[in-house]
């Protein structure tokens, strides 16, 4: 779930400075996908929801940066892939609840060392924009 927890770092230090103890993440509904032939790599796709309570905020700029850090991460994304429920709490605070397919694709690979799993960048992907996450050693 790397890029869930990179859609909330993103989120956590955009301009809008929300509040951490008040936004949940978590994912829904995953699959794993096998590559056929002679590789262990793999495709992990699930439904990522972010939750932020009592947000002031206004939520169109949330919008925005939640899209663009999807076209940025998740391109492949159909263009309405983005749904959201809101619970209006009073005048000024609502619940907000974002919903969206991701998926990851997972390479494995094998030298002297041991086995490696690395997150496939996007194709216009920035090398800092998964928090640093992507490589796990196996031994």
């Amino acid at each position: 779930m790397k890029k869930l927890a990179a859609v909330r770092e993103h989120l956590l230090t955009s301009v809008l400075n929300l509040d951490a103890e008040k936004m949940h993440t978590f994912a829904e509904g995953g699959t794993i996908t096998s590559y056929e032939g002679d590789t262990e790599s793999f495709r992990v796709t699930y439904e990522a929801n972010v939750v932020l309570a009592d947000y002031a905020g206004d939520p169109t700029a949330l919008y925005l940066i939640f899209v663009e850090w999807l076209k940025a991460h998740n391109p492949t994304s159909p263009t309405d892939a983005l749904r959201f429920d809101v619970d209006i709490l009073d005048e000024e605070k609502v619940d907000l609840g974002f919903q969206v397919e991701l998926t990851e694709d997972w390479l494995v690979e094998t030298d002297d060392d041991g086995r490696r799993l690395t997150l496939t960048p996007e194709p216009n992907h920035d090398a800092d924009s998964l928090t640093g996450f992507t490589d796990t050693e196996l031994g």
